[in-house]
């Protein structure tokens, strides 16, 4: 279930003219083009569904359109994150120029702090192809290549976005592109933690049954020879007992104590059972194997 602060979240983004780009980011699924091309949203959306269907002459059409605006510092679509990210995934994802979206990211950065420069300085990043800088917002890196498909996910990149937003109360930040890339890069760290690539599915099916399974076996293959060993030195030292005449004290000592003690041969198999488990604890500790109940 969606908490009722993110619900409230979507709907106002939806509320607002953004909504077909909203849809573009959050979903798998494929929207129209706009044939409005005079407004820079549209030109946003076109940008992103050119990118979600691989379509490289579309994306350049669009990007050209765009870049025939000259960027000023009161043309409010030069701090529009929408419509950077937008440009940014287009440009990067083919390879296009990227000297006019570098232009109005720098204009845009010069009147940025906070989150919003930071967020600017991500967009540089993505265009650079540095897709996992230290200081970014990975979870807008993550969204690019989410829809890109220009997929170089790290392991510490997920782990830090899922762990610092995951706990955390709704709104995280003040911009709300950020809030959103943050909430989809959530869905992204869960289902990319719930993936397992080949090497790792085959440990999962094949690797850890066998072993589990050969450990076991062998366990109590070894626990068997240490009762039989058990056994045949109490069967030599009855032998002995009996052929021995120059130190019986000490055998009958010996004896004693196994008496005292309460084992005998079945004594020695019913020590079986601990013998195996013991050996099966050292292999899991040696080859550092856990078991997990669930």
């Amino acid at each position: 279930m969606v908490p009722i602060e993110q619900g409230a979240f979507f709907q106002r983004l939806r509320d607002y003219p953004l909504k077909p780009i909203i849809q573009e980011i959050t979903s798998d699924k494929v929207g129209n083009y706009s044939d409005d091309t005079s407004n820079a949203s549209n030109l946003a959306l076109n940008l992103l569904i050119a990118v979600k269907v691989n379509n490289r002459d579309a994306a350049k059409k669009y990007v050209q359109i765009l870049s025939k605006r000259r960027p000023t510092k009161e043309s409010h679509w030069t701090y529009d994150n929408y419509l950077l990210f937008s440009v940014v995934t287009a440009i990067a994802k083919f390879g296009l120029e990227t000297a006019w979206v570098s232009e109005v990211i720098n204009l845009s950065l010069s009147g940025s702090f906070g989150e919003d420069k930071k967020i600017k300085e991500t967009f540089k990043n993505i265009l650079a192809g540095n897709l996992n800088a230290k200081n970014d917002f990975h979870q807008i890196s993550m969204l690019y290549q989410s829809i890109s498909g220009d997929e170089q996910f790290q392991s510490m990149q997920i782990n830090s976005v899922f762990s610092a937003h995951w706990m955390k109360l709704f709104p995280y930040y003040e911009d709300d592109f950020l809030n959103l890339s943050s909430l989809r890069a959530i869905e992204i760290a869960v289902e990319k933690k719930s993936l397992l690539n080949a090497q790792q599915q085959y440990d999962l099916d094949v690797f850890l049954p066998t072993f589990n399974r050969r450990a076991d076996l062998l366990a109590n293959i070894i626990s068997w020879l240490i009762v039989i060993s058990l056994m045949a030195i109490s069967y030599g030292l009855v032998k002995l007992n009996a052929i021995e005449k120059d130190f019986p004290a000490v055998v009958k000592m010996i004896f004693l104590l196994i008496g005292l003690s309460g084992v005998g041969i079945l004594g020695i198999i019913g020590w079986k059972k601990g013998i195996a488990r013991f050996i099966r604890k050292i292999f899991n500790s040696f080859f550092r194997f856990k078991r997990i109940d669930m």
